[in-house]
């Protein structure tokens, strides 16, 4: 063997180690890379599951709140009515004592 071929050899040697370690090394940065892109994937459902849930409960409170709202308005149309009533009786009620009134009155000055 020459010297030449010895120099090719030991060179070819340090290529083929040096190979090595870079098929090693893109293996672990893939190997990494997958991890990465599987925890950004998952971390992306994870923020799905938690949207549609915070949109269910906002859905949620929104028909509980219409449905408050509602009670409040039907409630408060029903005081408004029980009001109107009982302005309407205290009316009569004054109406009816002043009559009494006006005819007692009548009747003392006859």
């Amino acid at each position: 063997m020459t010297e030449q071929e010895r120099i090719n050899e030991q060179f070819q040697r340090q290529i083929d180690a040096q190979d090595a370690r870079i098929d090693k090394a893109l293996s672990n940065f893939d190997t990494k890379f997958n991890m990465v892109m599987e925890e950004i994937r998952q971390q992306r459902e994870d923020m799905r599951c938690l949207q549609d849930r915070q949109d269910e409960e906002r859905r949620k409170h929104d028909a509980e709140m219409k449905e408050m709202n509602a009670k409040i308005d039907q409630t408060a149309k029903e005081f408004t009515k029980q009001l109107h009533t009982n302005f309407i009786q205290t009316m009569l009620g004054v109406g009816a004592i002043m009559a009494a009134i006006g005819g007692l009155i009548i009747a003392a000055v006859k």
